[in-house]
C-alpha cells in the first residue's frame, strides 16, 4: 500500500492505520470518535503489534485516520478487500459454508448507494441527487456490490462497482 506522507513525520505505518480502520467497522463502532473509547488499550495495542508488525504503545487515535486514509485510491483498498477474502477461501476458513458443500455462492447486491457529498464536482456530473432536510443538494451514485453469501447469513463484501456511466442515466 502505498503512503503518500512525509516519513519524517510519520508516527504510525499505513498498515496500522488501515489495521485500525477495519477493526473499526468490524467492532461496529459507528465513528471515529469511538476508537478512543474502545481499542485505545493497552491489550489492543499488544494485538495490533503483531498483526502490523510496529512497535505501539498505543491504538491511532481516530482523528489520525481520516486523512491518510482520504487520500488513498478506492482501487488500492478494493484490493485489500478482494485479498482479505482471498486469504479466507484459500486458508480454507469458509469450507463448512459452501453451498452443497461444494459452491461459494456470490449475491449481486443493487440496493445501495454511493454519496458522493453535497458539493458539485467533476466527481458529481450525471448523479442523481436528492435534497435533505436542511436543503443540501447530496449527490449519489447507485452501485452493484459482489458478496460471497453463506447459508449461516453471513454475507463478505467483494467488490462494488458504480452503475451508469457519467452523463448516462443508471
Amino acid at each position: 500500500m502505498p503512503d503518500l506522507r512525509d516519513p519524517e513525520l510519520l508516527r504510525y505505518k499505513i498498515q496500522t492505520l488501515l489495521w485500525t480502520g477495519i477493526l473499526m467497522f468490524v467492532l461496529r463502532l459507528g465513528a471515529r470518535r469511538q476508537i478512543q473509547f474502545r481499542l485505545r488499550t493497552p491489550q489492543v495495542a499488544a494485538r495490533m503489534k503483531h498483526v502490523t508488525g510496529q512497535d505501539l504503545d498505543t491504538v491511532p487515535h481516530g482523528d489520525t485516520l481520516g486523512k491518510p486514509l482520504a487520500r488513498l485510491a478506492p482501487e488500492a483498498i478494493q484490493k485489500i478487500v478482494v485479498g482479505m477474502v482471498r486469504a479466507l477461501i484459500e486458508s480454507r476458513r469458509l469450507e463448512k459454508f459452501r453451498l452443497l458443500g461444494r459452491y461459494y455462492l456470490v449475491a449481486a447486491d443493487m440496493s445501495g448507494h454511493l454519496y458522493l457529498g453535497d458539493q458539485p464536482s467533476a466527481f458529481t456530473q450525471g448523479c442523481l441527487t436528492q435534497t435533505a432536510e436542511d436543503g443540501r443538494t447530496l449527490h449519489y451514485r447507485p452501485v452493484m456490490e459482489a458478496k460471497l453469501v453463506t447459508r449461516t447469513g453471513l454475507a463478505l463484501s467483494i467488490m462494488f462497482l458504480p452503475i451508469g456511466r457519467p452523463g448516462s442515466r443508471p
